[in-house]
């Protein structure tokens, strides 16, 4: 038996409980162009797994300046979260998304589709058990978004395992110029290589930063790169609200698509200061103010804002554009938070947290312009 039909076609008996139908199953049912259900027949072989529970650690990170943790995450090696691939996996097809937005051409989220792909090492107890959750995980969320899976596949590894996920055009995908201006004037979808916009700052100091967060879950650690860096327990966070992401997905598209985006990051894995990280590495800098953030969140610790693996999208914009994107963003009820401008002289990323809200330090530096001129 191939190692594909071992691990898609197999019937699961997880934590002593049979499972009613196969991988295969689960996601033919929403995979183009696949097998029809009769094809995908459990092969006879059962595997026997249990699941993974967390560890009993402590959920808190360890007190500092985050910043300090930023180049540990970023410098990390991806070690799959076995106890939380439910949580991991939708994170991963939510980021994979998002990385759409930044593509060139003329398309909108259903005009998508995924490419899965599971490569795994079976030998670990649990890791079939986890693969099992990671499947259903991704047809419950594919699911709710009302996509489609181009194909998936699955790769068995003796090595690190991992689950990629690549969102393509629905149809042949026309990286070919000639091909995508053809497509242009009959306005159909198209979708073309490269970016639409950069992933680095552009040295505009008037220019803001926006963060997105494109899930109404709360921010935890759990499954995240700093919590697998520091070894930290605690809970992921729980990625449901498909009806939400669909909302936030159409609005950063049309920014994108108008030529609003001076730069734009992916929030995934690292968390939103790993995406401000990223999109510094050219050598220009930013604070971030996340003193909103933290009171819309009602999280008093700045680590868990920061390094949560929360989907979202951190875009620049012109100071020109921002009444426009807020108008945009309200309109659509989609939160957002303005995080500061690039410093240029800085070159790195810090952050700071005021318990004053915006609006409080506006008023207050007003009465102390007032009172200057009394």
């Amino acid at each position: 038996m191939s190692e594909k039909a071992f691990a898609l076609n197999s019937s699961y008996v997880i934590d002593g409980i049979r499972q009613e139908l196969t991988p295969a199953q689960i996601l033919d049912a929403l995979t183009e162009n696949a097998p029809a259900v009769g094809d995908s027949r459990p092969s006879g072989v059962t595997i026997v797994d249990e699941t993974v529970d967390p560890e009993v650690r402590s959920s808190e990170p360890a007190e500092g300046d985050a910043g300090e943790f930023l180049p540990l995450v970023l410098s990390a090696d991806r070690r799959l979260p076995l106890s939380c691939m439910d949580s991991y996996t939708r994170c991963r097809i939510a980021a994979a998304l998002i990385d759409a937005l930044w593509r060139r051409g003329h398309f909108r989220l259903g005009d998508l589709l995924l490419d899965a792909h599971w490569r795994w090492n079976e030998k670990p107890v649990g890791a079939m058990a986890a693969f099992y959750d990671s499947v259903k995980a991704a047809a419950d969320y594919v699911d709710s978004l009302d996509l489609r899976f181009s194909r998936c596949r699955y790769t068995r590894s003796s090595g690190a395992a991992s689950v990629n996920f690549r969102a393509v055009l629905n149809g042949d995908e026309p990286d070919d110029e000639a091909i995508a201006a053809e497509a242009a004037r009959a306005d159909e979808a198209r979708m073309a290589s490269g970016r639409i916009c950069p992933d680095t700052l552009a040295p505009d100091s008037r220019s803001w930063l926006i963060y997105i967060p494109f899930d109404s879950s709360d921010y935890c650690l759990g499954g995240s790169l700093l919590a697998q860096e520091l070894g930290l327990g605690g809970a992921a966070p729980q990625i449901e609200d498909a009806d939400y992401f669909l909302d936030c997905h159409e609005v950063v598209r049309e920014f994108a698509e108008d030529g609003l985006l001076l730069s734009a990051a992916t929030v995934g894995e690292g968390g939103l200061l790993a995406a401000a990280g990223r999109l510094a590495r050219r050598g220009i800098g930013t604070e971030l103010d996340i003193s909103d953030l933290l009171r819309a969140a009602q999280e008093p610790n700045a680590t868990k804002v920061l390094f949560a693996e929360v989907p979202g999208a951190l875009i620049q914009i012109r100071d020109s554009d921002f009444d426009y994107v807020d108008a945009e963003l309200l309109l659509q009820d989609v939160a957002y938070f303005p995080l500061g401008h690039p410093d240029i002289p800085c070159g790195k990323v810090t952050v700071k947290a005021s318990a004053k809200s915006r609006i409080q330090t506006i008023l207050e530096s007003l009465m102390r312009n007032a009172e200057g001129e009394d």
